[in-house]
């Protein structure tokens, strides 16, 4: 199944590049990516019943995310931070010749993903990102936790 999901985001973005351009493509990318991953936290928090008062709420529930799309993270909910040990879609684009596009797609991707979802489950959540493929990492802040 997680391979018919790669191959209709693959083909979705190879449609937009073909028809507007990488960059046009990313920045649509972005947004959907940006508005499944809202959907999918608050689906995700109210299935689970997540805690977002915290950092730690928010890392907790990103598991799910990672389950679904076979990611290797290491999760750190006490520091509200995660590490990237092994990205499917890092791979993905390794595997099929398109890594030349890694950089510029897959950070501004990835941070809407997190940023979006943090933000879904309580909108004073801030992401701190950091791109190092495959071995990104995230920690996020709640103003005025603890």
């Amino acid at each position: 199944m997680r391979e018919a999901y790669f191959a209709v985001d693959g083909i979705w973005f190879l449609t937009l590049e073909e028809r507007l351009g990488l960059e046009r493509a990313v920045e649509l990318d972005v947004e959907v990516w940006r508005r499944f991953a809202h959907v999918m936290a608050r689906r995700v928090a109210k299935r689970l019943g997540v805690d977002a008062s915290s950092p730690a709420g928010i890392v907790e529930s990103l598991g799910v995310f990672f389950d679904v799309e076979g990611w290797g993270v290491d999760l750190d909910p006490a520091r509200g931070a995660f590490k990237v040990e092994r990205c499917p879609w890092w791979d993905y684009l390794n595997k099929v010749g398109r890594s030349h596009i890694i950089e510029h797609v897959c950070p501004k991707v990835c941070e809407a993903i997190f940023s979006s979802w943090a933000e879904a489950l309580n909108p004073r959540a801030r992401l701190t990102f950091t791109f190092t493929p495959p071995h990104c990492q995230a920690k996020f802040t709640v103003e005025g936790a603890d």
